[in-house]
């Protein structure tokens, strides 16, 4: 029997690929017919991508893993080595040793930094864009021309606006630039916008390395519920000071691990109906808030009457939630 993991992986790999032929072929000499008018072109145009993606939906699920395996070997020589030898490295990494640890536990939310340009670009698109906040976001632009309170009061103006009483969740899948192999994310966080004229310090740090970069979001790990991409650590003592600048960068060696990610497949997470069940799963981030407060030199007896060093126990669990986001569960 295959593992689950080299199963997913190898199903994803074939949809993503066979979803990009048949929808070129199905798109194959498309144009607007006459008469037809562009919002009309463009759901006839969509239309026919979901009918392709149907087409591969049930094509896959008549097929065992053999003839999937075949059928990918034949277009991309060498991908099921890729793909088994990715699967075995996932499933060997559960095989944890005692001496890996972890640079600690995050109970932060989950949270991302947005350029200002972003926030207004999305403010624009969501139909969210008005007098007042233009207003705001020009008070905002204005340098240090405008009082601390005035700065504050435009802060807060957009900030309730872009994130009102809900989160934003980002679903989708995406491709691993060095294997191929299709991973499926799923992202939870608050977006909180920043400008040059109210950021200082480690903030200023960031946002003058993400403008420099090109990059428009940057998430905190807690923000990645599935699918992890690579985080890049950032250590504080790894930027120079500018002569004459009160805002320091970081050295040009500091590189983010970027990547796209399309507008579409951010979402504003619905509202849901209160959980009253007496006994329910505790939230993870309840899990992660009693994690912190475990005392890493003591010892704890497990059910099964082992003991076991809290700071083991800590980088077990840590560890094992970590390798399962990474490949999509």
């Amino acid at each position: 029997m295959r593992p689950l993991v080299y199963t997913g992986q190898l199903r994803q790999t074939a949809y993503s690929m066979l979803c990009d032929e048949y929808i070129e072929k199905e798109l194959e000499g498309f144009k607007k017919y006459k008469g037809e008018t562009d919002i009309e072109a463009s759901r006839r145009k969509y239309n026919l991508e979901q009918e392709a993606r149907n087409k591969v939906d049930d094509q896959l699920e008549r097929m065992s893993d053999e003839e999937i395996e075949k059928l990918l070997e034949s277009k991309h020589k060498g991908i099921i080595a890729v793909i088994k030898k990715k699967a075995k490295s996932v499933i060997d990494s559960y095989r944890l040793s005692k001496d890996e640890k972890l640079d600690g536990i995050d109970v932060a939310d989950g949270g991302a930094y947005i350029t200002d340009e972003m926030c207004e670009a999305l403010l624009r698109m969501v139909g969210s864009w008005s007098s007042d906040i233009e207003e705001a976001f020009k008070i905002l632009r204005s340098g240090n021309i405008y009082t601390v309170r005035t700065k504050l009061n435009a802060y807060n103006k957009i900030v309730t606006t872009v994130i009102g009483t809900q989160k934003y969740t980002a679903f989708g899948r995406r491709r691993d630039p060095k294997t191929g192999i299709m991973i499926t994310y799923y992202d939870k966080y608050a977006l909180f916008p920043i400008f040059e004229s109210i950021a200082y310090g480690r903030t200023a740090n960031i946002f003058h390395a993400m403008k420099k970069q090109g990059v428009d979001q940057l998430k905190i790990n807690s923000a990645i519920k599935v699918g992890s991409q690579g985080s890049q650590p950032i250590k504080w003592d790894d930027y120079s000071s500018v002569e004459g600048d009160e805002k320091p960068l970081f050295l040009d060696t500091f590189k983010f691990n970027s990547y796209e990610q399309r507008f579409k497949y951010l979402r504003k997470q619905l509202n849901t109906d209160p959980n009253e069940k007496k006994y329910m799963n505790i939230g993870t981030q309840a899990t992660k808030i009693v994690m912190s407060n475990l005392n890493v030199n003591n010892y704890y007896v497990l059910r099964d009457g082992t003991k076991i060093k809290g700071q083991d126990l800590l980088d077990t669990i840590m560890n094992s939630m970590n390798r399962l986001s990474d490949i999509g569960m």
